[in-house]
């Protein structure tokens, strides 16, 4: 169920974020459910897919921004996002969580599909589809390579050690590298059904390197939300049961995950602050 977040509403989300269980995510079905004019950056629980919306992402001069792929905190506590299929593909931003407000710090000439923060070497990379792999996002824009597999990305996450993870639309594979030989991919899981459309792939170096997918089943239609074992972890790929998204009147699921990430650690937010600007996909 869709609500707005109110300024009580805020503060218990930013609350339950400290307890571990609630995560941002962009959702890239807000303009066909809602009738939104762009994409929405929305709080969910990460157990039970209930959802709260902070608004309509936007840009300097309040208009809206759509084809949001790419999200990701970084060490920081500043939240990014990338358009990766709207008006502007390539658009690298700063946003603000509590607002949505977003600022364009960065400007690549493709769209990145997905953005993952790497605590290892302090950078933030994305992917784009044409299988390459992006860094420096957050300052001055590099490009790494093309991995050694062809992959059409939907999702990008760094472990604590600075391994990579990356999941592929078109083979529905999970793949990892390891840290310092970012573009040799060896498959890591098998996502047991059609990965098409938006994905969110996020992996918490800040809390236990467990793998998060927030995933929109393109046979079944629906959201589901799974958990997938890390090259630090171990572990299968396995659904959370209680945690799929609510199905709109229309058929389709109320949020379709362009990516979704947390807040790294509890503590970021004595430092941050409510009011503080934060570093704040798809295909169809």
């Amino acid at each position: 169920m869709k609500k707005m977040l109110a300024c009580a509403g805020l503060a218990l989300g930013v609350a339950t974020v400290a307890s571990g269980q609630t995560f941002y995510a962009t959702n890239n079905l807000s303009s066909a459910n809602f009738g939104t004019a762009g994409d929405e950056l929305i709080t969910f629980d990460w157990n039970t897919a209930l959802w709260s919306s902070v608004g309509v992402v936007t840009d300097s001069t309040g208009a809206p921004r759509g084809g949001l792929g790419g999200l990701d905190f970084d060490g920081r506590g500043n939240l990014y996002a990338s358009d990766s299929f709207g008006a502007n593909p390539g658009d690298i931003m700063l946003v603000n969580r509590n607002t949505a407000a977003a600022t364009v710090i960065n400007h690549v000439q493709t769209g990145i599909h997905d953005l993952a923060w790497d605590p290892n070497t302090g950078s933030l990379y994305g992917v784009d589809s044409a299988a390459g792999l992006w860094g420096g996002l957050d300052t001055t824009p590099f490009f790494v390579g093309n991995f050694n597999v062809s992959t059409l990305e939907v999702g990008l996450g760094f472990d604590s050690r600075g391994n990579m993870y990356v999941l592929d639309l078109i083979s529905d594979v999970i793949y990892s590298a390891n840290a310092g030989a970012l573009t040799t991919l060896t498959a890591l899981h098998t996502v047991p059904f059609n990965a098409n459309f938006s994905q969110g792939l996020f992996v918490d170096w800040a809390n236990g390197d467990l793998g998060y997918h927030g995933a929109l089943n393109g046979s079944a239609l629906n959201s589901p939300n799974h958990n997938f074992g890390s090259l630090v972890t171990g572990g299968g790929y396995n659904p959370v049961p209680s945690s799929v998204f609510a199905t709109h009147t229309n058929g389709l699921p109320e949020v379709e995950v362009g990516d979704l990430t947390r807040i790294p650690a509890p503590a970021s937010l004595a430092l941050l602050g409510l009011g503080g600007l934060v570093a704040g996909r798809r295909r169809r």
